[in-house]
């Protein structure tokens, strides 16, 4: 009888073995699948970061291609102004007074 108990006792023992062991082994599995999950956290956060990064400088890009367009056509446009002779202007200085002198 008393072998029995020692058999299960030993049994028990063992078991006890086991489950520590596979404990130990699942908390080891669950820290590296932490570091794993942090570790492309990291990455993906790092290609989200270059990709802000990439439309910011297309942006900027865009704007000063557009700004300078726009720009352009604005001198374009003082140049067409500026090329118009008093003698046209007077003109339609007196057609914009007769008319309101009509009214």
């Amino acid at each position: 009888m008393s072998s029995l108990i020692t058999d299960v006792l030993t049994v028990e023992k063992k078991a006890d073995s086991i489950i520590e062991d596979a404990r130990n082994q699942a908390r080891q599995i669950e820290k590296k699948c932490e570091e794993e999950i942090e570790a492309y956290r990291k990455q993906k956060a790092a290609e989200m970061d270059d990709m802000v990064a990439a439309f910011q400088k297309k942006a900027e890009e865009d704007y000063m291609s557009t700004l300078s367009q726009y720009e352009n056509e604005l001198n374009e446009s003082i140049k067409h102004i500026e090329g118009i002779s008093e003698q046209v202007i007077s003109y339609q200085i007196e057609q914009i007074l007769a008319r309101l002198y009509r009214l």
